[in-house]
Parts: structure tokens; C-alpha cells; sequence
């Protein structure tokens, strides 16, 4: 596996580090998401079922209508459909509060309730699962009373089709889960037998096979189809919710907790709704509440309750897309009242709470707010490593700044402080260590590396590759696969080099500084010990270029120059080099007149995977503007306020990119689902 792989893998928070054998699944949260996480719906006791955002707030009831729907009945289970649009529920009907005879019946309608209409009806119906193409719904229905004699049905949305699925004479099957590409999946007991065993049906297939784990109950494919998350209370992983690779493989804990009923993947497979119970105080420890609880898939992870209910099953959906995605191209500005909040802004727009799964952040940068010098190669590293950049003053952390580290890190995750002691004080790493995190210093020391920016530089770039000491010498853990040379006497350069050097596909970018048309002996002698046949060598401006052909004329055509006249120009030729795709998701644009929003934009898109534009007083230069045009832009992100980047200057540049008229606007969003 590369290294940006398992680099994209820990900023979707599900790097099994924990588990230390295997890595779990990836959504490529930080590029181009497949699906989008909407709203999520369970059952509570209503005659039809709540709907809420996906971490329980704005909880609403939605009651069907249509297709001679009442309020005779009370609904049991909803399910969305694969592209949102649709819900298939069950209805349970009873003559008196206490029939025994109840029957149960299949229905479909809109998302919003809206056009409902019976498909199919049985003693018993539960778990429902829909095709992929939403054509079909697969359930467990029972044509007698007996709630444990139930087999795995599939009939069409009109209605028509009805048929058993084969292979379960003389079992009682459960919980049918579809994987994408149309395999069908459920647990069954069979006679002789008190274990469960689960089973797949494959497409085209007219008999099962059993699958190579044993589930206690409920089981659910991942929406890629790569993993199989499951109840189980034996085997390897221990108690508790697990997942374990479709293909075959070792199962991973996902939580040890009594977990119960469905289990829902979100629609960007980063975490998990399960459900545990609990006492109903007033009403006396034997009466229990099923709590609705979200989990990030990932190791060890804790649950975290978003919903209860006290009277209906433990089942749950989560729909995929429209109820929450902006349906067009969205320009967002992200700035704050300063460069401190702004910096604290483009960090809740990249991140989603720690243990809440989607965007996770596994460390975080933190660089002085009042000059660049440390900073240059500093947006690079926290690319690299999974987080944002932050800015403080020298002697103290801003709060602001503390406060969004408690929000997005987990307890003991690593904080890189750039710069020696007289840039920013001791009281920094007191203060992030206090919170519950790692203080990492990251310097020009004048002992390993040189005191000053361009020691600070190479600091980092051997936080980027890894090292060892060797006789009470750092000695680097390997060469970085790609070196982006800047100056070091300017920002713009460097800034652009540092979103470049995240898109490295081994996660060994690195940003070396030169002294503006020269190199100073020890950035010489670090580039020196590089073979630039293996170290892709890149001098972003023509001081870098000039420094870098001056000192290694011997290097001649083995290097890739991205120099051009001025900073936007240069700026165009590094966001139009190979190494960013052929397609752009997103593209970040600050102003060129100054340099802290560009150091936090530059962390933020070089997450995103994508290029840093600088606009002048009127925005882009044509050039750059050409850079809008590549296929499948999703976005742009504004990094500044207006008085950096004025509206008009958004408009003009969100016109260029989507038409006019063609684009929603954002300010500040957080974790925004991202094309």
C-alpha cells in the first residue's frame, strides 16, 4: 500500500493503527466522494417515522400519505432507497392493542412520505433491503403467525415477483443485506443446528454459498461493497460490532459494547449506526429505551447516542445525498474575523468532530501568526499528516485555536509547533499538552538542523519522510519521493509548492527553501545526498530554478522547473502540472498581497487535492482563470474576507467556473459534503 493511500485512509479516521494488522475501509473522504451523507430515519412510536440530521438534531416526523394509507397501523421498519428518493417501510396492523393476529404489510414512498402505496403483506415482514438499482426489495416475511419461521423474500416495487430466495428449506433466515453489485447476503439457522451461518446468493446464482465468518445476528454490506459489518458474541474480534473484508480476511472491532438490531453504514462508509438499550428510570430498571448510537469505523471506536426510542424495533436508514448535498457547484469563502480565525475556519471546514466519523483529523499544525518565515514548508506538513495549520501569537495559545484542537483530535494525537523557542514560548507546549495532545517541536535548532527557516524547513521534511538518531544524528528514514524547491525570502512560492507537495501519491512531498537565487550549505547538502532519477525535484519560481541549477548543474533536465514570470503565473504552472490529475475537485484561491490566508488555504486544498490560485486586486490572471475550465470542478474555496478577496472577485470567479447563475454560495460551512 502507498503511503498517500494509508495517508487518505487515516484522514477518513478508519486507519486501523489500533488494530495493527490491516487497514479499514476507505471512502477517499478528502477527494471525490461517491456518495453524500443526508439525512438519517428510525422508528419511534408515531404512525410513521422520525427523520433528523445525522447526528440526531432537527428530529422531525414524517407520516405517509397516499395509496389509502391510515393511521390504523403503526410503522416498524423504514429503509431508503440507494439514491435517497425513496423509502420502503413496513406497517403493522392490529384489530385491538393486544392482537396476536396482527398482519404486516410492505410499502413504498417518497422520501418525503408522499405517494404511498402497498407492494406486499404477510403475517410477519421485517428487514428490508433494497436492490441496487432500486428495483427490488428483498425482506424476511413469515406466511404464518410464528414470528420465527421467516425466509428471505424479493419482490418488485410494483408488486409483481414475489418468489422466496433458494436454499433455506428447514431454516429461519435474517437480516438480508445487497452488496452493489447485486449479491445477496443474510444469516440462517438451519435445522441441526443452533448457530447462524451467513450465506450469499450471487447474482445469476440459484444456490447459496456460505461466507467465512459466523455473525450472532445482523450483518450489512459497506456501500462499496468491500466489507461486511456484523453482530457477533464468538470468534476473534470478541463481543460486540465488527467488520470483516467481503473478499475474506481477519475481523476488526468496532466496538465491544451489547449492540443490538440493524446495523446502517453511512452513505461514505465512515461510520456506523448500532443500537445498545438502556433502563427507563422513571418507569422502572425492567423497562428499557433502545438508544440510536453513531460509531466511526475504526478500531475501538466509541459509540456516541444521537436518538432514542421506547415502543418500536432497534432499525434504522441513512439516505444517501440530496437531503443535504448542495445540488450545484459551490464557491465558499472561508475567512474570520482575523488570520487567527480564519485559520480556525478553514479547519471546521475541513473537519468533522473527532469520533463522529467523515473528515477526520489526525494531528494538527501550529505555526506564529505574525510572520511567515517558519511557516513556508509548514502547509505541506499538515497536508501530509492529516490535519489543519493553525496560527497563534508567540507567547500563548489562542483559545480559538485550543478550543478547535479539543474538537477535531483525539486524545494524545500529535501537534507540530514550528519554530524554535523565540518564535513561539515553551507556554505553547505546556498548553497543548495540558489539552491532552502531543506538543511535537519543530525547529531550526542550530544543532540538527540550522537556526533558522530553512533548518526549520528541513525539520519538517523529516517529519514528512520519518527518521532515526544514529550516534546523536537525525538521520532520515528514507529520501522523499518529490522535493518542491522555493524561496524562502518570499511567501507566494512556497505556499503554492506546499499544496503541490501534498499531492505526492507515496505521502513524501516535501518543500525545501532556497535562499533566493542561492542555497545555503546545509539546504545544499540535504538535496545533495537526493538521486533526482528517484527524487522527483521540482523549483517552483525562478529564484528556486536559478538556486537550484546554480548549485547542481550536473542535475540539468533531471529536474521539472514550474517558474513563470510572476507569482500567477507561477502559481498556474504548478496547478497545471500532471501531478494534480486529470481532473480538479476543488481549487483554492487567496489573495497574493498577503500571506495567512494563503497558509491555511494551502493546508486546506492540499487536503482537498487541489491547486492554490492567487488572485491580485481585480482576481485571476486569464491564465489562471483557465484553470476553472478542467473537467469535474466541484467547487472553490475563498480563503479571506472580503477585504482580501472582495465579492466581486468571488462572482467573477465562480462565473468563470460554473456560469452564471450556475453556483450556490457558502460561507464558513462546516465539514460541507464535497463533490
Amino acid at each position: 500500500m502507498s503511503r498517500r493511500k494509508s495517508r487518505v485512509l487515516a484522514s477518513v479516521g478508519v486507519l486501523a493503527a489500533a488494530a495493527g494488522v490491516m487497514a479499514l475501509p476507505s471512502t477517499a473522504a478528502q477527494a471525490a466522494a461517491q456518495h453524500v451523507n443526508g439525512h438519517i430515519i428510525w422508528v419511534d412510536s408515531t404512525t410513521g417515522w422520525t427523520e433528523a440530521d445525522a447526528d440526531g438534531s432537527n428530529a422531525h416526523a414524517v407520516t405517509p400519505t397516499g395509496g389509502g394509507y391510515t393511521d390504523a397501523g403503526v410503522v416498524s421498519q423504514v429503509e431508503y432507497s440507494p439514491d435517497g428518493t425513496k423509502v420502503a417501510f413496513v406497517l403493522v396492523l392490529r384489530a385491538t392493542p393486544t392482537d396476536s393476529s396482527a398482519r404486516a404489510e410492505l410499502w413504498i414512498a417518497d422520501a418525503s412520505g408522499a405517494n404511498a402505496h402497498r407492494v406486499a403483506a404477510f403475517a410477519h415482514l421485517r428487514n428490508l433491503a433494497w436492490s441496487p438499482d432500486a428495483t427490488k426489495i428483498y425482506f424476511v416475511g413469515d406466511k404464518t403467525q410464528p414470528y420465527d419461521t421467516g425466509q428471505v423474500n424479493v419482490v418488485d416495487v410494483d408488486g409483481s415477483g414475489l418468489s422466496v430466495l433458494p436454499g433455506q428449506t428447514n431454516c429461519v433466515s435474517y437480516s438480508p443485506t445487497v452488496a452493489p453489485n447485486g449479491l445477496v447476503a443474510f444469516a440462517e439457522v438451519c435445522a441441526g443446528s443452533s448457530f447462524a451461518v451467513p450465506v450469499a446468493l450471487d447474482p445469476g446464482a440459484t444456490s447459496l454459498r456460505q461466507l467465512g465468518f459466523r455473525p450472532q445476528s445482523s450483518i450489512a454490506y459497506s456501500p462499496d461493497g468491500k466489507w461486511i459489518a456484523y453482530i457477533s458474541n464468538a470468534g476473534p474480534s470478541g463481543t460486540g460490532l465488527n467488520i470483516i473484508p467481503a473478499a475474506g480476511g481477519a475481523p476488526i472491532q468496532i466496538s465491544a459494547a451489547n449492540v443490538f438490531g440493524s446495523i446502517t453504514w453511512s452513505p461514505d462508509g465512515a461510520s456506523l449506526l448500532t443500537w445498545t438499550s438502556k433502563p427507563s428510570a422513571p418507569m422502572g430498571p425492567s423497562t428499557q429505551i433502545n438508544v440510536l448510537n453513531k460509531v466511526a469505523v475504526k478500531a475501538d471506536s466509541p459509540l456516541v447516542p444521537i436518538a432514542t426510542n421506547t415502543t418500536i424495533g432497534a432499525e434504522a436508514s441513512w439516505q444517501n445525498g440530496p437531503s443535504t448535498a448542495p445540488a450545484r457547484p459551490v464557491a465558499d469563502r472561508i475567512g474570520g474575523a482575523d488570520r487567527v480565525d480564519t485559520s480556525v475556519k478553514a479547519s471546521q471546514w475541513s473537519f468533522d468532530t473527532t469520533g463522529t466519523g467523515g473528515r477526520q483529523a489526525a494531528s494538527a499544525v501550529i505555526t506564529r501568526s505574525d510572520l511567515f518565515a517558519d511557516a513556508l514548508a509548514g502547509n505541506a506538513l499538515a497536508a501530509e499528516k492529516d490535519g489543519p495549520l493553525f496560527m497563534t501569537g508567540t507567547t500563548a495559545l489562542d483559545p480559538r485555536v485550543g478550543a478547535e484542537l479539543t474538537r477535531i483530535l483525539p486524545r494524545g494525537a500529535n501537534v507540530y509547533i514550528l519554530g524554535g523557542t523565540r518564535a513561539l514560548s515553551t507556554e505553547i507546549d505546556t498548553e497543548v499538552g495540558a489539552l491532552g495532545f502531543t506538543p511535537v517541536r519543530v525547529a531550526g535548532d542550530g544543532k540538527a538542523y540550522a537556526d533558522d527557516r530553512y533548518g526549520t524547513a528541513q525539520a519538517i521534511a523529516d517529519q514528512i519522510t520519518g527518521f532515526s538518531w544514529r550516534a546523536g544524528v537525525r538521520v532520515p528514514v528514507s529520501a522523499p519521493h518529490s522535493v518542491f524547491v522555493a524561496t524562502g525570502l518570499d511567501y507566494p512560492d512556497a505556499l503554492a509548492a506546499g499544496a503541490a507537495a501534498a499531492q505526492d501519491p507515496n505521502g513524501l512531498g516535501v518543500v525545501m527553501l532556497s535562499d533566493g537565487t542561492g542555497l545555503l550549505p546545509w539546504t545544499q547538502a540535504y538535496l545533495a545526498k537526493l538521486d533526482p532519477a528517484k527524487t522527483h525535484v521540482y523549483t517552483v519560481g525562478g529564484q528556486a530554478t536559478a538556486a537550484v541549477a546554480k548549485a547542481f548543474p550536473q542535475w540539468k533536465g533531471l529536474t521539472t522547473p514550474l517558474a513563470g514570470a510572476d507569482r500567477y503565473q507561477t502559481a498556474y504552472q504548478v496547478a497545471t502540472h500532471s501531478m494534480f490529475g486529470p481532473t480538479l475537485h476543488e481549487v483554492g484561491i487567496a489573495t497574493a498581497a498577503n500571506w495567512p490566508d494563503a497558509l491555511s488555504g494551502g493546508a486546506l486544498i492540499g487536503l482537498q487535492h487541489g491547486p492554490l490560485l492567487l488572485a491580485g486586486p481585480n482576481g485571476l490572471t486569464a491564465q489562471e482563470a483557465s484553470v476553472l475550465g478542467t473537467p469535474g470542478l466541484g467547487g472553490i474555496a475563498v480563503f479571506g474576507g472580503t477585504s482580501v478577496v472582495s465579492g466581486a472577485v468571488l462572482n467573477a470567479t465562480a462565473n468563470t467556473a460554473f456560469g452564471a447563475g450556475g453556483w450556490d454560495a457558502g460561507l464558513n460551512r462546516q465539514a460541507p459534503a464535497l463533490k
